[in-house]
C-alpha cells in the first residue's frame, strides 16, 4: 500500500512540473506574440487562436487565471 502511495505522490510531482512548464511555454508564446513585429494581419489571428487556446485551458481546470487578448 505504502508503494502506491509513493507513486500517488509522483505522479502529482510529475503533473505538477509539467503543469508549470507549459504555462511558462504559454507566457513565452503570449510574450512573443504581443510584440509589435507580430500584431499584423495573419500573426495578430495567431495570437488570437493561442491566447483562445490557453483560456480554453483555463476553463478546463489545467490552470489558474485567463490570459487577456492585446
Amino acid at each position: 500500500m505504502t508503494r502506491g502511495r509513493l507513486n500517488l505522490s509522483n505522479n502529482r510531482s510529475v503533473l505538477a512540473r509539467k503543469s508549470k512548464s507549459i504555462v511558462m511555454t504559454l507566457r513565452i508564446i503570449r510574450a512573443i506574440l504581443s510584440s509589435d513585429r507580430y500584431k499584423s494581419g495573419l500573426e495578430r489571428a495567431a495570437q488570437e487562436n493561442v491566447i483562445n487556446y490557453s483560456n480554453r485551458l483555463i476553463s478546463a481546470g489545467f490552470f489558474r487565471r485567463k490570459l487577456v487578448f492585446g
